[in-house]
């Protein structure tokens, strides 16, 4: 499976660990580096070409506003997942025209962070065909309502957290036919929950068997990575 390299622009050190400790937590997913400026966050997307930014806006010098414009301006392929306090709504405007994933509001959890996660992946995977279709399109466009907005159509929100709970109930790994008792689903409708959350990497695929009898597929949640320190420059001593 592919892992994608994030970037993660943040002038506070305390929270750009605590956005790696965040992405850390989604399988598929590593911190390439940490940039505290506009203008280190420039040179590392330069050195590292990383996959996605996660980008604060209020930053000294080249703001991430600015930031962003520039990479647009010069088409760096690079996607965008803004971090910030920031509620103006000619910002907001401003920063949705430029095309990014999404929009978080500080402070917020690993449950929001990793729908961004998600609909980056989705955006990712929808543009490597060559022609795409209405649906396909819509995925890449972001279409659909928070919450859900990145679950393929024919998926519901409910359903997705139901089956997702009940796989991480099961940490030594559970087949699709036995998930689907657990939640009174058919197994085609599991199978399907479940194949959508290995291809967004929460959950890993385990060939085995239990007894006697040809291998199955087992569905195991995908592991939790270690912390690591975010790479870069040390932050400088507080602003009065």
């Amino acid at each position: 499976m592919r892992e994608w390299s994030v970037l993660i622009v943040e002038d506070d050190l305390d929270v750009a660990r605590l956005h790696q400790s965040l992405i850390a937590r989604r399988s598929g997913f590593r911190v390439s580096g940490w940039a505290s400026s506009g203008e280190a966050a420039l040179r590392q997307v330069v050195a590292t070409t990383p996959d996605l930014l996660l980008l604060d806006l209020k930053l000294n010098g080249l703001d991430g506003l600015a930031l962003a414009r520039r990479l647009r301006a010069h088409s760096a392929g690079v996607e965008i997942i803004v971090a910030t306090s920031d509620q103006r709504a000619e910002v907001v405007e401003a920063v949705i025209h430029l095309g990014v994933v999404d929009y978080l509001l500080k402070p917020f959890g690993l449950d929001l962070l990793d729908q961004a996660l998600g609909r980056f992946v989705h955006r990712r995977r929808a543009l490597e065909a060559e022609l795409l279709d209405q649906q396909v399109i819509e995925v890449a466009c972001g279409g659909g309502r928070r919450g859900s907005r990145w679950l393929p159509r024919g998926l519901a929100r409910e359903t997705f957290e139901a089956v997702r709970h009940a796989l991480g109930n099961n940490p030594d790994g559970v087949s699709a036919e036995e998930l689907a008792a657990q939640v009174g689903l058919a197994r085609v409708t599991v199978r399907r929950y479940l194949e959508h959350l290995e291809a967004n990497g929460q959950a890993e695929i385990r060939v085995g068997t239990r007894s006697r009898g040809r291998p199955r597929k087992f569905y195991v949640p995908s592991t939790i990575r270690p912390l690591r320190e975010p790479t870069g420059p040390r932050r400088p001593s507080p602003r009065a």
